[in-house]
């Protein structure tokens, strides 16, 4: 009764094929993540401080409400910049001298403002535009670069007024000459009377052209920022007449000489003082021999 109990051979062989062997058990736990794998896996999770930083970091509701309040304005009576023009946080004004278009940063008030490619506190820059086409404005600087009687000429002192013109960020691309009369080249002719003459900031110095820059007692604003917006002071060869014709015909040689005994014009070339608006401040200061050094009036063409 008792052997009968007990199972037989079959039975046992039967029940320890069922069973795994060596080789599959040591397959299935190498399959499974060993302690250094679980505490990287763990590692690499965010804890609940991780978490509640991030989701503080995000904009609540008043915040995006904000911004929605400072979304971008446009104003058409006030699109196109004007120094008297005032401007709320948001609104988007346009530089016609480059076209491109600011957006106002800070409020602004309307008196004497400077335009936005210069005024960095009240205005970002928003997106690149084109000049207005047919403007009747032009721009007029002076140089940032002084420069003896040596100035190659006329064509030598163009060239200066076009590299400073090209290396500016503010001022218009564009044809700029020297407002210097050497010889048969006289300063009033780069100028005319159809176009009213800025400053790159815009602030206008004479608004019809050769009538109020050689006809009138003073200019509207002083000749006294270069190219790129800055002051500059000092002077300025101009060898000009008040009528805008040329002084000395061959002062300084045709201005390519540094002498300091000028035969053609015993006291030397006329110059001006960029500080002044008077005509006999800012254009006819005084006389000084070709040695010296002086800057440049430039006036886009």
């Amino acid at each position: 009764t008792q052997l009968a109990a007990k199972a037989d051979q079959t039975a046992m062989t039967t029940a320890l094929n069922a069973k795994a062997d060596t080789a599959t058990v040591n397959t299935q736990l190498a399959a499974k993540a060993d302690q250094t794998a679980m505490t990287t896996a763990l590692n690499a999770k965010a804890d609940t401080a991780t978490v509640n930083t991030q989701l503080a970091a995000k904009a609540d509701q008043t915040s995006v409400d904000t911004a929605m309040q400072s979304a971008l304005k446009f104003n058409t009576s006030k699109l196109v910049w004007a120094a008297n023009h005032t401007y709320e946080i948001g609104e988007v004004a346009r530089f016609e001298f480059t076209g491109d278009l600011y957006v106002a940063i800070k409020a602004i008030s309307g008196s004497g403002n400077s335009a936005p490619s210069i005024d960095t506190e009240h205005w970002a820059f928003l997106l690149n535009g084109n000049p207005t086409a047919n403007t009747n404005k032009k721009v007029i600087f002076t140089t940032q670069s002084t420069h003896t009687g040596a100035l190659g000429g006329i064509n030598g002192a163009h060239a200066i007024c076009q590299q400073e013109a090209d290396a500016s960020d503010h001022a218009p691309a564009g044809t700029y000459k020297a407002l210097l009369s050497i010889g048969g080249s006289h300063a009033r002719d780069v100028i005319s009377n159809s176009y009213s003459y800025h400053k790159v900031d815009g602030t206008m110095v004479a608004d019809k052209g050769i009538i109020n820059i050689f006809s009138v007692s003073n200019l509207l604003s002083p000749l006294n920022m270069n190219a790129q917006g800055q002051t500059v002071s000092g002077p300025v060869w101009t060898n000009t007449k008040s009528t805008g014709y040329v002084d000395n015909y061959s002062a300084c040689y045709g201005f390519t000489g540094a002498f300091q005994n000028d035969p053609y014009s015993f006291n030397g070339p006329k110059v001006g003082d960029s500080s002044d608006i008077t005509f006999s401040g800012w254009f006819s200061k005084t006389n000084q021999n070709c040695s010296l050094s002086a800057r440049l009036y430039c006036v886009q063409q």
